[in-house]
């Protein structure tokens, strides 16, 4: 079995070498990557997978997402949220994910820890990352769980 940090490496790498092709600044950060390029978007379900479960696999806690305005590094609760929903699932679409069923609780103490740090703000880009990573079933889902923090409303 490969090692899952190689691999994760290897597709981190390979989102800067996407982002270096489509022209993003050098200091944008992974996570802008993710949420503002309409290339990465069209290519979601070729990358997003791999990063999915790489993410599942090896669980980093820190020096992948970052908020753009206030750079936090929101790792942590990017990794939180995809382990609680059980990484990628095909069937997302169909099913939902699972942020309003069995990850519903780790979900919104996510949205409340983005809340009381950095504000509805780095909640929206939250909201993005996931959007960009699992899907908009999956992204609705978790704006529904996130209902009542803060001004968040679904």
């Amino acid at each position: 079995m490969d090692d899952p940090r190689i691999i994760f490496e290897e597709l981190i790498g390979n989102l800067v070498t996407f982002a270096r092709n489509t022209r993003v600044n050098a200091g944008d950060d992974i996570a802008s990557i993710i949420v503002a390029r309409r290339e990465f978007e069209l290519r979601r379900a070729e990358h997003a997978r791999p990063l999915v479960e790489a993410i599942v696999r090896y669980e980093p806690r820190s020096g992948i997402f970052f908020l753009p305005e206030t750079h936090a590094d929101v790792t942590h609760l990017v990794t939180d949220l995809l382990v609680a929903n059980d990484g990628w699932q095909d069937a997302t679409e169909e099913r939902g994910s699972l942020f309003l069923a069995e990850a519903r609780q780790i979900a919104r103490t996510v949205g409340q820890k983005l809340h009381d740090t950095d504000g509805m703000e780095a909640m929206t880009e939250m909201w993005r990352i996931i959007n960009a990573l699992l899907s908009g079933v999956a992204a609705s889902e978790l704006s529904a769980a996130w209902n009542g923090i803060g001004d968040w409303r679904d």
